[in-house]
């Protein structure tokens, strides 16, 4: 046992130090994923790692988490990678830290704990945050929001409520200017602190505080979208919004069952509230059953834009379901001898079964979550080999291409350097000031990608399509039926399969020494 009464900074760090070697235990031992990772592989992860000073205008939608990439990416991609998985891993000790100090957690049932950890650790999409820089505005927004969770209960349960007050709602309003998903499921727990049955001590405070947030919170998205026209909040296709209750529940149910990790989630926050009920007082009962609240409210942005399902969001929820489990600590002596119609004193058989079953639950969790997190491994491993090779070529070769003003490109797969954004990490990290033009099919992953996002011109980087049937006549002609490149000398890069590239320095010599 654990004496929980410590400081919240001191449960914090326990749930920390435990997190952390679980995570490497599991993902980087057991799943032999490479935790210190270079390479970006996605298009989000060459954005991220591109921003500069030059290319973030100074008012613009989720400022502190475009300026927070900027200085972690201004010290490479290696680090951004590990402050990626350090902010994850305090994801997961703060949603920890939160429900143990929402219930009033007075001792840590250790089996309860491990097993809670360890079922927030499998969670499968946790290794794409080792590889894929699409989460990390969430982070951020989790980090902050789950922090300032944890200030509003000592807050509304002080005496000297000041002291949490402020820094919650600075936390609150930093949160909502890195990502919009955590602002109303703060807003609701204020509100739900303020109810006279359920509330907690200082309602009149969280009922103030809940109102305030409201507006500030509404001026600040409102300037976004209407003034920024943020494709954020329903303006972009991908982020259209859909009320269609048939479509919100499937998207609920998608995210709850969609890979085993979050099921075992899921079922984790049914049991803690079934537990309780059975096993601990109205009152925990009450506080288990508002914390799977938070986190269906925190779900339910996601809920909102079907077009933009991603397995990487649910991370975002699951540690907070996965810490519900939590509540075994807080077992009613009464009930418990009630059930078991024994003392008190008698119990420990009952204790002891309990202890066995959840510490077996620990490699069932792990076993059952395992294909995926090494499939994902994996899928990141084959693509950072292939843009491994590709951005090692192109910086070889930067004098070179340097000398021309447009470049041709075929051959790209999704994912390539090129493929989802401006050409902003070609020139801030690899030094490359040309202007590119990807030739690809028309029936291509990548054309039709590129279509969806409205990204055929798009910075120093324009996507043209030809017909794959030309392609039989070999690349180099193929490319010749594209308008800017008749009869001018520009270099070609062909990229293959593997990562390897072949290179046409005169694309118009070699074609004219094709029809000699």
């Amino acid at each position: 046992m654990f004496e929980s009464t410590a400081s919240t900074g001191k449960l914090f760090i326990v749930f920390f130090s435990i997190a952390a070697v679980a995570y490497v235990v599991v993902l980087g031992g057991i799943s032999h994923g490479q935790l210190l990772y270079g390479v970006p592989t996605y298009e989000d992860d060459y954005r991220t790692l591109a921003y500069s000073l030059g290319n973030i205008p100074i008012i613009a939608c989720r400022p502190i988490a475009f300026y927070t990439s900027f200085l972690m990416g201004s010290f490479g991609a290696t680090f951004t990678y590990l402050c990626a998985q350090v902010m994850a891993v305090a994801t997961i000790a703060l949603s920890f830290t939160l429900v143990a100090c929402y219930l009033e957690v007075k001792r840590l049932y250790w089996p309860s704990v491990l097993v809670a950890l360890v079922s927030a650790v499998s969670v499968e999409s946790l290794a794409d945050y080792s590889r894929y820089l699409a989460g990390l505005f969430g982070l951020y927004s989790s980090v902050l929001g789950l922090t300032a969770l944890i200030c509003f209960v000592r807050a509304f349960r002080a005496d000297r409520p000041q002291k949490f007050l402020m820094p919650a709602i600075v936390l609150t309003v930093l949160g909502l200017l890195c990502k919009e998903e955590f602002f109303g499921p703060i807003i609701c727990f204020c509100l739900w602190s303020s109810l006279p049955v359920f509330g907690e001590k200082n309602r009149h405070l969280a009922r103030i505080t809940a109102i305030s947030l409201i507006c500030v919170c509404a001026a600040i998205l409102a300037f976004e979208k209407f003034i920024l026209h943020s494709p954020f909040l329903g303006s972009g296709v991908a982020y259209s919004i859909s009320w269609s209750p048939a479509s919100i529940l499937g998207a609920y149910w998608s995210y709850l069952t969609n890979c085993p990790g979050t099921k075992i989630a899921a079922a984790a926050n049914i049991s803690a509230i079934l537990f309780s009920i059975v096993m601990c007082g109205r009152q925990t009962t009450i506080r288990v059953t508002a914390i799977a609240a938070l986190s269906l409210l925190i779900m339910a942005p996601f809920s909102l834009i079907p077009q933009h399902f991603l397995e990487i969001y649910t991370f975002e929820w699951t540690s907070l379901q996965c810490a519900s489990l939590l509540v075994l600590c807080c077992i009613d002596k009464t009930k418990l001898r009630h059930q078991t119609q024994t003392s008190v004193k008698t119990p420990l058989s009952v204790q002891a079964l309990l202890c066995v079953f959840l510490l077996a639950l620990i490699p069932a969790i792990i076993f059952v979550t395992n294909p995926l997190r090494v499939a994902k491994f994996a899928w990141h491993d084959k693509r950072g080999a292939f843009n491994s090779k590709v951005i090692a070529w192109l910086s070889a070769h930067r004098n070179e291409l340097n000398k021309h003003k447009l470049v041709a490109v075929t051959g790209l797969p999704l994912g390539s350097p090129w493929y989802g954004n401006d050409g902003a990490f070609l020139k801030n990290k690899l030094g490359l000031n040309c202007s590119w033009l990807v030739v690809t099919p028309k029936n291509s992953d990548l054309y039709k990608a590129q279509l969806a996002c409205a990204a055929l011109k798009c910075g120093s980087i324009e996507v043209k399509a030809i017909d794959a049937a030309a392609l039989e006549s070999g690349v180099p002609e193929a490319v010749s039926v594209v308008p800017e490149l008749m009869g001018r000398g520009i270099p070609l890069i062909h990229v293959k399969e593997d990562g390897t590239v072949d290179f046409k320095s005169n694309l118009a010599e070699d074609m004219n020494d094709a029809k000699i």
